[in-house]
């Protein structure tokens, strides 16, 4: 999952969810991008089985903030998720344990 590279389209810097997004946010952002699924997968933890799709990521609020650099905090990735869910560019449903997070077709937001 941590290898290959990201196609990132240059029209995302005109839409409104780049435009009005703080750094934080924008950081964030590109933190998930590189973070999500490009095929599907499967492992098991502590016992129960994971599936994850193209498009899918589980992460926590934590680790997303980790990823993301020392500048961003837990609070900004819950800021961020509720305005990217807000723009329609991902579902974030979250359990006691992790969050996943499924992105829409590119274009589509």
């Amino acid at each position: 999952m941590n290898k290959g590279w990201l196609k990132l389209h240059r029209e995302l810097k005109d839409k409104a969810i780049w435009k009005t997004s703080t750094p934080e946010q924008q950081v964030i952002l590109v933190t998930l991008l590189m973070m999500v699924n490009y095929e599907a997968s499967e492992w098991e933890w502590r016992g129960q089985k994971y599936d994850l799709q193209p498009g899918q990521v589980l992460t926590s609020l934590s680790k997303l903030a980790e990823e993301s650099g020392k500048y961003i905090t837990v609070q900004n990735v819950r800021t961020a998720l509720k305005r990217f869910e807000k723009y329609g560019f991902l579902t974030d449903e979250s359990t006691n344990k992790n969050r996943l997070m499924e992105f829409r077709v590119p274009g589509s937001h």
